[in-house]
């Protein structure tokens, strides 16, 4: 005999018989068998026997996954400084100074700043960004307060500009500031192309939109979607595609317009909004757990090891220090000479770099082979200059130096003088 539970004329206790069996038994008024979701509860492991049914992942929610390499930018978290921490003073034209690696500060015709990498921040992030007017003065016609990141363009091309199927772009951050009000987020299309990637360059193009602090010294979460950008394509090159750029104040010659949909990119609709940071001695602005993602919608920061986000900035730029604190040797420090006072270092560097770089060296160094030293103190009784750059490495030159005479061919170890610091840059930068 057949029993039906919940939707059918049986009531009251089941008496199992002498056996204890029940067959044909059906849950929730189903007579084949089947069972109704809103009638089970839990249901143990171990019942669960047999090939499952395929489950699309269409319909399944509130699944937290990995979700790697959301995130289109480097470094949100302001973890990474290469070249410095902090950077104080910064006055005049300065279009492209860099604290956190990546992100490129203009500061210019705008008072004085400073830039540093502070421990002040929201829950979930050991750093962010602080940039701070330590001296305000009227804005000069050019006067511009903004923070940029670029990025290549042969990495943009899933975002299908140009075509029907653009793609919108998702921006997240987190923000605090003295001053309250209105700001410009955006994007720039910088070397924009027609009919393809590798089409007739056409004006740059730009997008943006009214961001608002409403709480002085709070830190506020802000989220902005951007509708992809069907008029016109990014190039597919190591060069700038689209980048971000958020706006804090400007002079007369980047306000006067609005914020803009995608078009031609227009110097008055840089900033148009009322935040003014610079406007007073003091004010200042924080921001870190940055994060731009294909989709209209703002998923959870994802988070990179310090090592990953290091090799990504090291495309762009590579460091290689030896501070005051001891003579150690550098990475990859093998030297051969050259002349009683020039030796020859070559590096490998970490990752390729996007282009062959510039070298810049600074501090003292000391050069040991086997019979002699010979130390090169930059911009005083040394040089060091790169020869044979390409983006996989670079021969490095110290000439000049000052000591015994390096025998020619002799191998020797590059060393800081364990005094004062010693650095090598190497700067491939957008």
């Amino acid at each position: 005999m057949g029993i039906t539970i919940n939707g059918s004329s049986a009531a009251g206790n089941i008496d199992l018989g002498t056996n204890g069996t029940i067959t044909d038994l059906a849950v929730g008024g189903l007579p084949d068998g089947t069972v109704d979701g809103d009638s089970v509860s839990t249901i143990p492991a171990s019942k669960l026997t047999g090939a499952l049914p395929a489950i699309s992942g269409a319909s399944l929610t509130g699944i937290s996954s990995p979700l790697s390499f959301r995130n289109l930018l480097y470094n949100g978290q302001m973890s990474v400084c290469q070249r410095n921490t902090s950077l104080t003073s910064i006055t005049g034209s300065n279009d492209g100074v860099v604290v956190h690696d990546r992100w490129k500060y203009t500061l210019t015709d705008a008072g004085t700043w400073s830039v540093e990498q502070v421990e002040d921040a929201p829950a979930g992030f050991a750093y962010s960004a602080k940039i701070k007017c330590t001296t305000a003065a009227t804005f000069g016609a050019s006067g511009r307060v903004y923070l940029e990141q670029l990025i290549e363009g042969q990495d943009q091309q899933r975002y299908k500009y140009g075509t029907g199927s653009a793609e919108s772009l998702t921006l997240s951050f987190w923000i605090k500031s003295s001053r309250t009000g209105t700001f410009n987020a955006g994007l720039t299309n910088q070397g924009a192309r027609s009919g393809s990637p590798s089409g007739t360059e056409i004006a740059d193009r730009a997008t943006s939109q009214l961001v608002t602090i409403s709480s002085a010294n709070t830190w506020e979460k802000k989220t902005v979607t951007f509708a992809g950008d069907t008029g016109a394509y990014i190039r597919n090159t190591t060069t700038k595609g689209v980048g971000l750029r958020l706006a804090f104040n400007a002079g007369s010659t980047y306000t006067g317009g609005a914020a803009q949909s995608w078009g031609s990119a227009t110097n008055a609709n840089t900033y148009t909004g009322t935040l003014g940071l610079g406007t007073a001695t003091n004010d200042d602005l924080f921001i870190t757990g940055v994060q731009l993602e294909v989709g209209t919608t703002a998923t959870s920061f994802e988070y990179k090891s310090y090592t990953d986000e290091f090799l990504n900035c090291a495309r762009y730029c590579w460091v290689v220090e030896n501070g005051s604190a001891g003579s150690t040797a550098f990475p990859s420090g093998v030297t051969f000479g050259r002349h009683p006072d020039t030796a020859r270092w070559i590096p490998t560097f970490p990752v390729q770099m996007r282009s062959a770089p510039s070298v810049t060296g600074t501090g003292v160094f000391k050069i040991y082979d086997t019979t002699a030293t010979n130390t090169f103190t930059i911009g005083t009784s040394g040089t060091c200059t790169g020869e044979n750059i390409s983006r996989w490495s670079s021969i490095i030159s110290f000439s000049n130096g000052v000591g015994d005479d390096l025998s020619y061919g002799n191998a020797g170890q590059l060393y800081g003088d364990g005094t004062n610091a010693a650095k090598v840059v190497f700067n491939a930068e957008l």
